[in-house]
C-alpha cells in the first residue's frame, strides 16, 4: 500500500530554535508517511530534508536579491517595531512547477513558518496544482493579520485592518487592509485547516476575519521528552558549579530587550521580591539570551544564547522556577519545555500559559502587569518545603505527559491526516 506523502514547509534552518518544531514533526511522521521537509537553508543532509538553496539556487538567490532591493525601498515606510510588520510576508521565492516536478504531488501540506520563502498566494497556487489539503500551523499572529506578527491591543484583524497602527504614515496604511482582503479572497477558495497551538491563538483566530468561519483543530506544541525530561538536579548543580541550596530563577528570551518579552517588568518583580526575602544571597537569576541582563538586587548568571537543546534541558532542570514576564506572545515554547522538565512556571496570562499552567499545581498565572502578585507567587514557590515542591514538579510532568508529549501529538496528527484523506 502506498504511503501518503506529507510536504512540510518551513523557512528556518532545522538547527534554529524555530526550525526544530517542524523538523521533529517531520522526523516522527517519517515512520508512517513519505515525509518531505523543505526549508530555506540548512547544512544538514538527510533523506526527506530539502534545503531550497541547494534545490534551486538560482531561484533562491535571485529572489533573495529582489527581496533585499524591495526591502530597501520599503524602508521608507515607517512602522512601529513592536508589531514586527512583515514586508516579505507576501513574497515567495519558490518555483512551484520545479518543486512539484521533483518531489511529486503531496497528499497533505503542513505549513509552519514560511516568511521569506513562501506566501499565502504561493500556497493557493500550490493547492491548485496538486489539490492537496493544507494544514496551517501558525506560531504567531502573522497569518491572522494584514502583516503584523503581534497585534497588541489592535483588533483590526477582526475587521479589515484599516488605519493600521503598525504603519506610521497615513499614505501607506492601506497596505495592511489590502493584504488582508487579498488573503481573505484566497482563503475563501482554498481547502485548508488551521492547527492551533494555544488557547490564546484559538481565541484570536475565532475572532479574526480570516479564520472565524473555519473549523480549528487544537494541537499543542509537542515536546521531545527524550531531551526535555526531569534530571538529577544534585548532579547537575555539581556539573554547573551551582550551590545546592541556591534558589534559581530562570528567565529566557532570544533578545531580552524586546518590549514584548517584558524584561522591564521582571526587573520590577525582582526588586519587589528582594523586599520580601531577607536572604537575598540565596537567590540566583539565570538568564539565557543574546544580551546580558542586569539591574536587579540578586546575583545574576548570564549564559548567553543556548543553541543546544540538551544544554537547555539541563538549565531548566537546574532552575527552581521559570519566569515568563512576556506581555505579548503566542507561546512561548519555553513554557512547554520547562513544564516537560518538571520546573514550575510563573507567567503573565499570555500565550500557552492557560493550557499548561494550573494555579498552585504547575505554577501560577497573573494578570498582565500585576508585578506585585507575580513577585508574591515566586516567593510562594521559594517558601515551599521540599515535599510540596517535588509534588508541584511532578504535577508539571503529568501535564506534559498528558498534553504536550511529542509522541502523542504526532500520533494525533497522524490519525487526523488519515481521516482527512481517506
Amino acid at each position: 500500500m502506498r504511503k501518503l506523502k506529507i510536504l512540510h514547509l518551513s523557512t528556518p534552518d532545522v538547527d534554529n530554535a524555530a526550525g526544530i518544531i517542524p523538523y521533529e514533526f517531520h522526523k516522527k511522521l517519517s515512520d508512517k508517511f513519505e515525509s518531505i521537509l523543505i526549508v530555506g537553508k540548512t547544512l544538514k543532509r538527510e533523506r526527506g530534508l530539502i534545503s531550497y538553496v541547494n534545490f534551486d539556487p538560482i531561484s533562491y538567490y535571485g529572489n533573495k536579491i529582489l527581496q533585499k532591493i524591495n526591502s530597501i525601498f520599503q524602508k521608507q515606510i515607517k512602522t512601529d517595531p513592536q508589531y514586527y510588520f512583515d514586508y516579505n510576508y507576501s513574497k515567495s521565492i519558490v518555483n512551484m512547477d520545479k518543486l512539484l516536478k521533483t518531489i511529486g504531488n503531496p497528499d497533505v501540506v503542513i505549513v509552519y513558518f514560511m516568511q521569506g520563502l513562501f506566501s499565502i498566494e504561493a500556497l493557493a497556487e500550490l493547492q491548485k496544482k496538486c489539490n492537496a489539503p493544507i494544514l496551517l500551523y501558525p506560531m504567531d499572529m502573522v497569518y491572522l493579520t494584514g502583516g503584523c506578527h503581534y497585534a497588541w491591543d489592535c483588533i483590526g484583524y477582526t475587521q479589515n485592518c484599516e488605519n493600521c497602527p503598525a504603519i506610521l504614515e497615513d499614505k501607506y496604511k492601506s497596505i495592511a487592509s489590502r493584504r488582508l482582503k487579498l488573503h481573505l479572497d484566497l482563503f475563501k477558495n482554498m481547502n485548508f485547516i488551521p492547527l492551533v497551538g494555544s488557547y490564546q491563538l484559538d481565541e484570536q483566530m475565532k475572532a479574526s476575519v480570516l479564520f472565524k468561519d473555519k473549523k480549528l483543530e487544537p494541537f499543542l506544541l509537542g515536546i521531545n521528552q527524550t531531551i526535555f525530561y526531569e534530571k538529577d538536579k544534585v548532579r547537575l548543580r555539581k556539573k554547573y558549579n551551582i550551590l545546592p541550596d541556591k534558589f534559581l530563577i530562570l528567565f529566557g528570551a532570544v533578545n531580552p530587550n524586546e518590549k514584548r518579552k517584558g524584561w522591564i517588568y521582571l526587573q520590577e518583580i525582582l526588586n519587589i521580591l528582594s523586599q520580601k526575602i531577607a536572604e537575598k544571597e540565596n537567590i540566583l537569576l539565570v538568564s539565557i539570551g543574546k544580551n546580558q541582563v542586569e539591574g536587579i538586587p540578586f546575583e545574576i548568571m548570564n549564559l548567553g544564547y543556548i543553541n543546544s537543546q540538551e544544554k537547555l534541558s539541563d538549565i531548566y532542570n537546574l532552575a527552581n522556577v521559570f519566569v515568563v514576564p512576556s506581555i505579548q506572545d503566542s507561546g512561548p515554547s519555553m513554557i512547554n519545555q520547562s513544564i516537560a522538565c518538571g520546573t514550575p512556571v510563573v507567567s503573565f496570562k499570555i500565550g500557552v500559559s492557560k493550557d499548561l499552567i494550573v494555579d498552585g499545581y504547575s505554577g501560577y498565572r497573573l494578570d498582565l502587569y500585576d508585578t506585585v502578585s507575580f513577585a508574591d507567587k515566586i516567593k510562594k514557590i521559594y517558601e515551599l518545603d521540599k515535599g510540596t515542591y517535588e509534588a508541584m514538579s511532578h504535577n508539571c510532568i503529568e501535564i506534559a505527559n498528558e498534553k504536550i508529549s511529542l509522541d502523542k501529538q504526532v500520533e494525533k496528527l497522524s490519525n487526523f491526516i488519515h481521516e482527512l484523506v481517506k
